[in-house]
């Protein structure tokens, strides 16, 4: 997917218009995304993805992840994506990323059912809760999800 910063009209919602983390907004038949780039994924950490502008709430159905450097990896790494300080992970629940070792890998977190809206002004965060054991793998997030009034 070739990325390029814009937005897009959706009638009652609006493209995440976001730059933080390093990233850049894609949109492309209807699919909203905002990329993070360099994560580290050997290290646990909470990590800056977005920050919802005021009179809005976000709605996050998902996260897709990109290796791009996976060396020596022996074990997988998990994380979670939120917007409540500490856990963050009332948006997306503790993931483990199984077999998410080489640049050849992807992996994507799609939620289905109910789920929590960040508010508005409320930092979107992923947290490494378990890092991954080797030497280094590094990986693309995009955050899937829209923006309503």
């Amino acid at each position: 997917m070739a990325d390029y910063t814009g937005t897009h009209d959706f009638t009652s919602a609006t493209v995440l218009g976001i730059t933080g983390g390093g990233g850049s907004v894609a949109t492309s038949g209807g699919i909203i995304a905002e990329t993070y780039t360099a994560l580290d994924l050997t290290a646990t950490g909470i990590h800056q993805l977005y920050t919802v502008p005021a009179g809005v709430k976000a709605s996050i159905y998902g996260a897709v992840f990109l290796c791009d450097t996976g060396t020596a990896i022996t074990s997988d790494a998990s994380v979670s994506v939120g917007s409540n300080a500490s856990a963050y992970d009332d948006v997306i629940a503790d993931q483990s990323l199984v077999q998410f070792r080489t640049t050849d890998k992807g992996w994507k977190i799609i939620d289905f059912g109910a789920f929590t809206q960040a508010q508005a002004s409320s930092d979107i965060k992923l947290r490494v809760n378990t890092a991954a054991s080797g030497t280094t793998l590094d990986a693309h997030v995009y955050l899937l999800g829209f923006l309503k009034g």
